[in-house]
């Protein structure tokens, strides 16, 4: 989502646009309501009229949800009113925002406009607006914001002089004062030039009318690392050059700035300079940087790495970790946000309540013991949760989060069998008969007749009665074929659970997608190929040699169409059957190992594992059929091609 950029400039707006997708509209909430700079307060108020909602996340989603209609993926203008602390005047901001609507042809479309109050640390008070408005014209159409900057900075140039404030600087005062000329507005552009606020030209360069152009001596990304982090870039170049500059060795620069708090750490390119916070800043660009400002020789990234060569350098994330187990790091001061009201109107305002933000304690890893990362939820749905192959665990595995199973205490671990050398296929899973052995052994056996007190001790690996249902409409249905006991495969691998089925049917579907495309290839392909033979048809009739047979032409089509789509219906099954196995011979191992495990088991789990291999089997006897008639198809084609071109 584009987020406005900062202006550090007099008097001026700032506009973005972005999705109508509720994240995005939170997320814009979530930024209007919390501070944007350290070392101020900041009260946030709801201005009346406009859209309805008694929160800021209420009238934003309102807001959305009437964007609907608009055929544009940022269906909502942002605009943001930055003047400073001097000159705040909240009528001008109004009139600005009025102005920049009518310009945008948006002024009769519903809109919210949000006030900040802000109280920096000198006691100084200053009011900022944002308004959000539909993207929308009266004709229905999406309203064009082209050049919206420069008719944003003309219109800043003529609410300032309506309302006697100072001059804005502007980025573009050149652009803007033509075009004033251009249009007849001859008093504002005379204004811009007597009252712009222009930099005095360098020394033997030729004078402008506005001034050599401002630049910004932090970039975004610096100002809000310093906001992070707490630390001035100004301090760490300060540091870095009298660190280069008392040393004459790699050596003694990396011992200069440990003294002064900063470390050296190899990055994916080139060399970080870390921060007592873990930031990291590019040392060959701070010292260019640094010393360019202070009038000095330039230091050239081959005069840095021509210093530094030699010194073994750690990775940023081993100096990282370092630093933090050496000593927390210093967090940065949060604003403090307060609440008021505004009775202004008769319509009861919103009022946002925010409240201090306490930074969360930082977990310092311990070199001895890392601690893994947590994945995230998210992360669920992009891969498979592991699975084991072993048959003795796969029930288990399957039942082990499902909600509502009963929890028992582990059993103690058996002893580890004896190493087998030999392998009697191509699953290195599979247990062989002295192992299925001694499962059967170490499995209850079912009691003849089971007591109303005795729980039975296969109930743990029962199936839920959900999935049980599904399997049970299965071996019912006489019609059930491949496809519906592929179903049933799923179901019961994932146990019921929603995100492994989700996964599932994620890989189907993309499996699908994949399928989609390489039909459309085999469809271009065989256009390619009607239309080769169609050429040299003409080419043979041209030439006096008999022309190629229509008949044959159209069987051959009718063979490859029927050989495609037979592909990609047993495509279809493979890809959806299982998620590890992808082969014949993988396919009927499973399914003998089910019917194993079927043996052991007893009444409805029985049943559902013989379905699961039956469904398996199935399957993998489809693909033996449709590599067979894909050999078939194959030869016929061979023998009509060199029949035709006899």
């Amino acid at each position: 989502m584009p987020w406005p950029k900062a202006a550090g400039m007099s008097f001026l707006s700032i506009g973005g646009v972005f999705p109508r997708a509720k994240p995005a509209v939170d997320a814009l909430a979530d930024h209007l309501s919390k501070d944007l700079d350290a070392g101020k307060r900041q009260v946030v108020t709801l201005l009346p009229g406009g859209v309805s909602g008694d929160t800021l996340h209420a009238k934003l989603r309102r807001l959305a949800a009437m964007a609907a209609g608009i055929k544009s993926k940022a269906p909502l203008l942002h605009t943001i009113v930055s003047p400073s602390l001097e000159d705040a005047p909240l009528e001008a901001q109004e009139v600005f925002l009025d102005r920049v609507a009518e310009s945008n042809g948006t002024q009769n479309q519903p809109r919210m406009r949000v006030r900040h109050d802000l109280i920096d640390s000198r006691g100084k008070r200053g009011i900022h607006l944002h308004e959000i408005s539909l993207r929308r014209t009266d004709a229905g159409k999406v309203a064009n914001i082209g050049n919206n900057f420069l008719i944003m900075e003309r219109i800043a140039v003529e609410v300032a002089r309506d309302f006697g404030l100072s001059c804005p600087a502007i980025a573009h005062p050149d652009k803007v004062h033509d075009w004033l000329v251009a249009n007849g507005r001859t008093e504002a552009a005379d204004w811009l030039l007597a009252n712009f606020p222009r930099l005095p030209d360098p020394p033997g360069a030729e004078p402008t009318r506005f001034g050599p152009r401002r630049k910004a001596k932090i970039n975004r990304p610096q100002r809000q690392q310093q906001i992070r982090t707490g630390i001035q870039l100004a301090d760490v170049e300060r540091d870095v050059l009298a660190a280069w500059q008392a040393s004459d060795s790699a050596e003694a620069f990396s011992a200069a700035l440990l003294d002064r708090g900063l470390w050296l750490g190899q990055g994916g390119k080139t060399v970080q300079l870390l921060d007592r916070t873990g930031a990291t800043h590019d040392l060959a660009r701070t010292l260019g940087a640094v010393s360019k400002a202070s009038d000095l020789p330039r230091i050239s990234a081959p005069d840095v790495r021509a210093k530094i060569a030699g010194l073994r350098l750690s990775s940023v994330n081993e100096v990282r970790a370092l630093i933090r187990s050496l000593s927390d790091a210093p967090q940065a001061p949060k604003a403090e946000v307060e609440v008021e009201f505004d009775l202004s109107d008769i319509e009861p305002e919103a009022i946002i309540e925010a409240a201090e933000v306490q930074a969360a304690p930082t977990e310092v890893p311990q070199p001895e013991q890392p601690t893994a990362p947590v994945a995230p939820a998210r992360s669920r749905l992009q891969a498979p949760p592991p699975v084991s192959r072993d048959a003795r665990n796969v029930l288990d595995e399957i039942m082990r989060d499902w909600p509502g199973r009963k929890v028992e205490p582990p059993a103690a671990p058996a002893p580890a069998p004896e190493p087998k050398p030999e392998v009697r296929n191509r699953w290195s899973g599979m247990p062989s008969d002295d192992e299925l052995a001694e499962i059967q052994k170490r499995e209850p056996k079912p009691a003849a007749s089971p007591s109303a007190s005795a729980p039975v001790q296969s109930e743990k690996r029962r199936l839920p009665p959900r999935v049980l249902a599904q399997l049970e409409a299965v071996r019912r249905n006489p019609y059930a074929g491949p496809q519906d006991f592929t179903t049933a495969f799923q179901i019961a691998a994932s146990g019921g659970d929603p995100v492994m089925l989700a996964w599932m049917r994620e890989q189907a579907r993309l499996a699908q997608i994949e399928l989609e495309r390489s039909r459309r290839r085999v469809r271009e392909e065989i256009e390619r190929e009607r239309l080769a033979a169609a050429r040299a048809e003409a080419a043979r009739a041209g030439q006096g040699r008999a022309p190629m047979s229509s008949v044959g032409d159209k069987l051959r089509q009718q063979r490859r169409r029927h050989s495609e789509q037979i592909h990609v219906s047993a495509t279809v099954q493979r890809t959806t059957v299982t998620a590890t196995s992808v082969t014949v011979e993988e396919l009927t191992v499973t399914a003998a190992v089910w019917r194993q495990l079927a043996e052991s088991r007893r009444g409805l789990v029985a049943r559902a594992l013989d379905w699961i291999a039956d469904g398996a089997a199935t399957v993998a006897q489809d693909m033996r059929n449709h590599a067979e008639y894909s050999k078939r198809v194959a030869a016929e084609d061979a023998a009509e091609e060199s029949r035709f071109d006899m």
